[in-house]
């Protein structure tokens, strides 16, 4: 494969519809990424990021860009770009914090960096949970009072727990992690 591909007379593409994988198969197989055993002939270096033909991505350079700079602001937490671009939030977060798309040039957010709220206030919690008892979805609920889902549905998971075994602490907000700022998450006995 990586003599046909390297020579120009079989594309990935071909490899893959012949072999009957997907693209991303062939590719870590030719650019070294997968099979690193097989030493003759060697990977070939893939093409620059920015000169490859993705299809179907719903990202770009520029969407990159802007999602990094309008969530280093603050203007924007990563749920809303996620939505915004119509891509699922941990995709958005890697291309935010730079995991993926390293070769954008748009300096990526850091793990600090908070955009948008991301502790949900103890106060609102009853009215989330009697949002969620009448049928809303997380993401509706989330939409509705600018948290991210995932901060909307571990906060109410929490408000489930504290109300079944009462509560643990009592401050006026819970982080995402679980605890209260000023607290240390402690396994359970």
């Amino acid at each position: 494969m990586r003599t046909e591909v390297g020579a120009g007379q079989r594309s990935v593409d071909d490899w893959a519809k012949s072999l009957g994988v997907s693209w991303n198969t062939v590719a870590a197989a030719v650019y070294g990424w997968t099979w690193r055993s097989v030493k003759e002939p060697p990977p070939l270096t893939p093409p620059p990021a920015e000169n490859r033909n993705w299809p179907f991505a719903r990202l770009d350079v520029v969407a990159v860009a802007r999602m990094r700079r309008e969530v280093r602001s603050g203007r924007a937490s990563i749920g809303e770009m996620a939505r915004k671009y119509g891509v699922g939030e941990s995709t958005a977060r890697n291309a935010i914090l730079g995991l993926t798309w390293r070769h954008v040039t748009e300096k990526p957010a850091k793990r600090g960096d908070k955009g948008g709220r991301s502790a949900v206030p103890a106060k609102a919690l009853p009215d989330l949970a009697q949002r969620k008892a009448q049928g809303d979805s997380y993401r509706k609920i989330a939409d509705d009072t600018g948290f991210t889902t995932s901060a909307v549905f571990r906060a109410l998971q929490r408000y489930a727990n504290n109300l079944q075994s009462g509560p643990s602490h009592s401050s006026s907000e819970v982080t995402d992690s679980g605890t209260a700022p000023h607290e240390v998450s402690r396994s359970p006995a």
